[in-house]
């Protein structure tokens, strides 16, 4: 099949770019949420490109662009990582104007219009990468978490959230609710293939881009809601992952991890430092966990009188020292070889276990190895 740049079509303005796990839900809703779009349907189209081949994912496609007539295809994976799928989604789209979304998205209404037009508006060189406000989805039943990650979500995800030295495990640039000329897709290269430091592939992305001279812009009328909710143990289990997918980033592009973390993790010193913190570090983590999950899973509703806007600021900053702490003890696990995808935070004794009153939490041999003196 010819590649993308070769067949541009001269109706289809906008190509939606996801990648999609074998869950024909997560297809369904995203694809009913592409229904509702006021941008013509002959002027978009989705390509999404599923991790894996799936019978019921190409079944909600076809159904979609006949009962719901979104034109939606689909491209089957063999396992590939998300860099490699998205790339090849981007070579197979028609639209000029390339937008990506995580799969657990809604687009509101005028999510594809406010991004096409945002390009239309930009003279052709000064293309820009276009960020829309992307917002949790409200719950029947809210908690300050939920709160405070409404509160801090549109400013981590937008063009004024500098992806470069951001403070490691306290945030993520996504490349999720985001758009850009396909011609400056190919100007920057296109996602790296990064392996197990695949977590920081947006944020490395962006960074070439801005090399480049491609600004970023925000787009208030391009929302997005977030469709899947993080609990406080979700956040924080993925900081340590984060983290641990920090030194394979830094291994593969030493320069842009330099840069998007501020630090060289490379570094022998950094290295030593990042097991010493840990080390003399966990006990207080420890301590620290209980209070914010105790204030996290608070309801919402505290936050609505004349303190909450206080509470939800002492959330936020109980927040700060715990996603660190799970950072350097991801980088640490990396260290001692541990796999990323098996660690949790029982591993470093900040499960949130129920455990007898006044008795410290117990600490796996396991995670001995994690933390101990160099």
């Amino acid at each position: 099949m010819p590649g993308g740049a070769e067949r541009r079509s001269t109706r289809v303005l906008l190509s939606v770019i996801a990648v999609c796990p074998p869950r024909a839900s997560t297809l369904s809703r995203f694809c009913k949420a592409l229904a509702g779009q006021s941008l013509p349907r002959d002027r978009f189209e989705a390509v999404i490109a599923l991790r894996s081949p799936d019978a019921d994912c190409a079944e909600i496609a076809s159904h979609a662009a006949g009962s719901l007539g979104v034109p939606v295809r689909v491209l089957p994976g063999r396992g590939e990582c998300d860099s490699v799928l998205r790339n090849r989604a981007c070579g197979d789209a028609l639209g000029s104007v390339i937008a990506y979304f995580e799969i657990d998205d809604a687009p509101r209404p005028e999510c594809l219009a406010a991004h096409a037009d945002a390009h239309r508006s930009t003279r052709a060189d000064q293309t820009a990468i276009v960020f829309g406000p992307r917002m949790p989805e409200p719950r029947s039943s809210p908690t300050l978490f939920d709160r405070m990650l409404e509160g801090r979500c549109a400013a981590s995800q937008s063009a004024g959230a500098d992806p470069v030295a951001r403070d490691p495990g306290t945030g993520r640039a996504m490349l999720s609710n985001v758009s850009l000329l396909a011609s400056a897709h190919r100007q920057v290269g296109g996602l790296s293939v990064m392996g197990d430091g695949a977590p920081y592939a947006d944020e490395e992305f962006l960074w070439r881009a801005r090399r480049a001279g491609i600004p970023l812009r925000d787009c208030p009328g391009a929302a997005s809601e977030q469709t899947s909710h993080d609990s406080p143990e979700a956040w924080l289990e993925r900081g340590l992952r984060l983290g641990a997918a920090a030194l394979p980033f830094a291994r593969s592009s030493r320069s842009a991890a330099l840069a998007l973390l501020g630090r060289d993790v490379c570094s022998p010193d950094e290295l030593d430092y990042s097991r010493r913190f840990v080390e003399h570090e966990t006990a207080f983590a420890q301590r620290q966990a209980q209070s914010f999950r105790a204030l996290a899973n608070a309801p919402a509703a505290m936050a609505d009188g004349p303190g909450g806007p206080a509470m939800l600021d002492a959330l936020h900053e109980l927040s700060l020292p715990l996603r660190r702490f799970v950072w350097r003890a991801g980088l640490a696990a990396a260290l001692e070889g541990e796999p990323r995808e098996s660690l949790s935070l029982s591993m470093i004794g900040l499960a949130a276990a129920a455990r007898s009153p006044g008795r410290p939490p117990a600490v796996r041999p396991a995670a001995l190895s994690l933390v101990g003196a160099v």
